[in-house]
């Protein structure tokens, strides 16, 4: 069941992927004018976040009959598998406006680069504990706040960076 969801998680994140290579120039030609940089990353940030909320939203109401009818009822997923990848759905959403576009745009790549190795520990431990302990919905949920945290932590990151940079 947890390869269904994957599967599915993978092929919703071709929208984040797009966004972000469509943002992510737009974001950097303003690098010389600090009050277009910010507006632009905020901008960024909010569409990515509408697009994980997104995400997250058709995970929760479509997720396990789009899985069913896809790959079958053998191996859909449920609920609470669907919340999961619907929650790293918005976490590698807000990652890739905080991180891949906010802390490569203004620099701070060893920054971004130390989010996302933490997030991949957490990752792994999360995947392997939550599926050990709790099957496919464990090991969605483990994905799910790995990727959620990542996110919030680039965005922490990228909030300090900003202020650290500040005129």
């Amino acid at each position: 069941r947890y390869v269904s969801g994957d599967k599915t998680y993978r092929i919703g994140q071709y929208s984040v992927k797009a966004l972000g290579n469509a943002l992510q120039g737009w974001v950097a030609e303003a690098l010389r004018d600090r009050a277009a940089l910010a507006r632009r990353l905020r901008i960024t940030v909010l569409l990515h976040l509408a697009l994980g909320g997104a995400g997250l939203l058709a995970f929760a109401l479509v997720g396990p009959w789009l899985t069913e009818v896809l790959f079958g009822g053998e191996v859909a997923i449920d609920t609470l598998t669907a919340l999961g990848f619907g929650v790293a759905t918005l976490g590698i959403s807000l990652g890739t406006a905080c991180g891949r576009i906010g802390l490569v745009t203004l620099g701070a790549r060893h920054a971004f680069m130390t989010c996302v190795l933490a997030a991949s520990a957490l990752g792994v431990a999360g995947l392997l504990v939550g599926g050990a302990v709790w099957g496919a919905s464990g090991a969605a949920w483990g994905l799910g706040v790995a990727e959620l945290a990542s996110g919030v932590g680039q965005g922490l990151v990228l909030l300090a960076v900003w202020r650290s940079r500040g005129d």
